[in-house]
């Protein structure tokens, strides 16, 4: 039996400890979140998957379908959600949607941000091409997610949206990402600083008197970082008022922190007025240790103010053979990382954990049995 094993097997009695004295929360308080990529499933598959998560524990699910790109117009998305949505209701569980807001394809020009160096990100997209980030600062922008929004709000057995990518460009990469991107700088990327058009410009300068173009080094200039995340927030804030108008609940995936959120992606996520944080305490993305993670957990509490704060972690299905990768999203946590997480969330004080479906072993299950089925 290899080391390994040995060390998964003989997290059975740290298990056992954390369930009789880790946490006054009771398991029915406790949310645990699967996040299900629907794309290649047919409704079949999906009910199934739904079946297996609920067996382990879960409590709410988040459905992706069209990867987050939802439309308003789009009967196909509208259809699928409905049909995903009733029947995850009919197994008991609390039901999401979820919807990519900034990075998008295909929308007018004028509507994309620009970065630093005078580029529009749909023509000059930062890192990948996939990169064509909108304003979140155009009035169309926000009237378009609104309305995409409104339209998965109507579906009955929706209880949730859970929105990503509701932010700027990482302009400062994670460091297990930076070979991914040819990017190796730690400083802020000025072709992904954003945004610098003429509107977020003459804002800006209206509010401070502050130039931003004329200053030599703009990332030394806190109020303009503080603009940028001033504009993501009324973004969040415009959103929230069309869901809880509609009787449902407002999450967002954010970036860890917030500090980390507020310098990489201006989500300064404490202003939003929604329902449940979801920081993606992702620590293999940032190449730190689970003393990071469990650091940064208690930081997002204390942030939380009392908002529900649902802890997302970044899993290794081959686990066994993690030791061997060099890329960073094939080096997430292994079976008895999972459980120390889960024991280090519950002792900080989260309302609950997030885990992606696709990335479950067997023995992330396992412990996921350990402490959620009854």
């Amino acid at each position: 039996m290899n080391m390994k094993m040995l060390k998964h097997l003989g997290a059975i009695a740290l298990s056992v400890a954390i369930l009789m004295g880790c946490s006054s929360q009771k398991k029915d308080d406790f949310i645990v979140q699967f996040s299900i990529h629907a794309e290649k499933m047919d409704m079949e598959q999906l009910t199934e998957a739904l079946k297996t998560a609920k067996a382990h524990g879960a409590t709410r699910v988040v459905v992706w379908s069209s990867h987050g790109y939802l439309h308003p117009h789009e009967a196909r998305d509208i259809e699928f959600n409905r049909e995903a949505a009733e029947r995850a209701h009919s197994m008991g569980l609390k039901v999401g949607i979820g919807i990519n807001c900034c990075m998008r394809k295909g929308m007018p020009q004028d509507w994309y941000a620009v970065n630093r160096l005078g580029q529009p990100s749909d023509e000059f997209p930062a890192y990948k091409e996939r990169y064509k980030f909108l304003d979140p600062h155009k009035p169309e922008v926000h009237q378009y997610l609104k309305e995409t929004i409104a339209a998965f709000t109507l579906i009955p057995d929706v209880d949730y949206i859970a929105l990503d990518l509701v932010r700027y460009p990482d302009v400062i990469m994670a460091a297990g990402l930076r070979p991914r991107y040819g990017v190796f700088s730690a400083e802020e990327y000025p072709p992904a600083d954003y945004c610098y058009c003429d509107l977020c410009v003459n804002t800006f300068k209206e509010q401070t008197g502050i130039d931003i173009r004329a200053v030599e080094d703009p990332s030394t200039c806190a109020e303009w970082a503080q603009f940028r995340c001033d504009v993501v927030t009324d973004l969040v804030n415009d959103l929230a008022q069309v869901v809880h108008s509609r009787g449902k609940e407002l999450a967002a995936f954010v970036f860890p922190g917030p500090g980390k959120a507020i310098q990489v992606v201006r989500q300064d996520w404490p202003k939003w007025n929604i329902d449940a944080y979801m920081p993606m305490n992702f620590n293999c993305l940032y190449e730190t240790d689970m003393q990071w993670l469990k650091d940064v957990t208690v930081e997002e509490v204390e942030a939380s103010h009392g908002i529900p704060l649902v802890s997302a972690f970044y899993l290794s299905k081959d686990w066994q053979n993690r030791d061997n990768e060099t890329d960073c999203l094939k080096r997430g946590l292994t079976p008895s990382e999972l459980e120390q997480a889960i024991a280090d969330a519950k002792e900080a004080g989260v309302q609950g954990i997030g885990l992606p479906y696709a990335l479950m072993s067997p023995e992330h299950f396992e412990v996921m049995d350990k402490f959620f089925v009854k």
